[in-house]
């Protein structure tokens, strides 16, 4: 879903029983145990995510650039695409700018350089785009302990 402001991602998050990620968690994710640049690995390859460089022009579905994906955790799309909503704070003590919110990932009209793993960008929550989305992050199912 893309074209959302930050309270509306955080809303349907609750709504689905889930979140927004926090920053530090989508970084993690997207890096992997190795700490990648990328979320398959440190090597740039034009064609292997949906950035401006693979030339669609448009967002993609989840899950069409398989070679994308994260290796370890299995995650779909977190290079490219569309800017994902983060739940925390760009800088909770720029006092300027006291509500600004973390997008990550790139999307598919920018360049590979915003889809690392490390790029972090900050938008009002206000903000609404055809390249911004969101993820739902849910804790999986207990063990019945």
């Amino acid at each position: 879903m893309t074209f959302v402001d930050w309270f509306e991602a955080a809303a349907f998050c609750k709504w689905a029983g889930g979140r927004l990620p926090s920053d530090k968690e989508w970084e993690a994710a997207a890096r992997g145990p190795e700490g990648d640049q990328y979320p398959w690995g440190n090597d740039w390859e034009d064609g292997l995510c949906n950035t401006d460089e693979a030339g669609l022009g448009v967002t993609s579905p989840v899950g069409l650039f398989p070679r994308s994906r994260q290796a370890e955790f299995g995650i779909e799309d977190l290079a490219g695409n569309v800017w994902e909503w983060c739940a925390s704070l760009y800088d909770p003590s720029d006092k300027d700018r006291p509500d600004t919110r973390v997008l990550r990932g790139g999307s598919w009209d920018r360049r590979q350089d915003f889809a690392r793993s490390a790029y972090r960008l900050w938008s009002s929550p206000r903000f609404r785009s055809y390249a911004v989305g969101f993820r739902v992050v849910r804790s999986s199912p207990s063990s019945g302990r």
